[in-house]
């Protein structure tokens, strides 16, 4: 049961805002001189790897269709969330690959992506309507890119992966 506190025979807390605010500076990091920032080494952990490197994209290139699509595939189906995925997030280059469309391709674009490790060729995705639609999840674009991903043709997108694929090199 649900009581709406007003009905209740209770004094109600109320907040007094302070007359003065003392902000806790030690929780701030400040940027260390130019002359420390050379000297300072950033630790990560062993899930953690920088973002690769992607190459740009030639203004002509061709590659094979390696996988096709229906309709309403989900950012979910192309890289999947939860437990499994999530702790990984930040190690794109060894990791991540795994997941991406795990049960349709990503052995073959793996295969693709070191033979074509020195080069821009790559493969192409062929898809339905409203590729991409779900949540917003930009390794959904991220990861297929650095396997190779070049092109993704497809009927429609969903609006925030369509942003996402463009903004990392995978023009749809």
């Amino acid at each position: 049961m649900i009581t709406d506190p007003r009905t209740l025979d209770t004094d109600c807390p109320h907040f007094i805002e302070p007359d003065t605010v003392h902000p806790n500076r030690e929780a701030f990091v400040y940027p260390l001189p130019k002359e420390k920032q050379k000297q300072a080494r950033i630790e990560k952990g062993p899930n953690i790897q920088s973002l690769p490197s992607l190459n740009l994209l030639p203004e002509d290139f061709e590659g094979p269709i390696l996988l096709k699509a229906g309709d309403d595939v989900s950012t979910g189906e192309i890289i999947p969330a939860g437990s499994r995925v999530l702790p990984i997030r930040g190690n794109i280059p060894t990791k991540m690959g795994d997941f991406v469309f795990a049960d349709y391709f990503v052995e073959r674009a793996r295969d693709l992506s070191e033979e074509n490790a020195s080069t821009t060729a790559g493969f192409f995705i062929i898809a339905g309507e409203n590729h991409g639609q779900g949540s917003s999840r930009g390794h959904a674009a991220l990861v297929p890119r650095y396997l190779g991903l070049r092109c993704v043709i497809a009927k429609s997108y969903g609006r925030v992966h369509w942003q996402n694929l463009i903004n990392f090199g995978g023009p749809g």
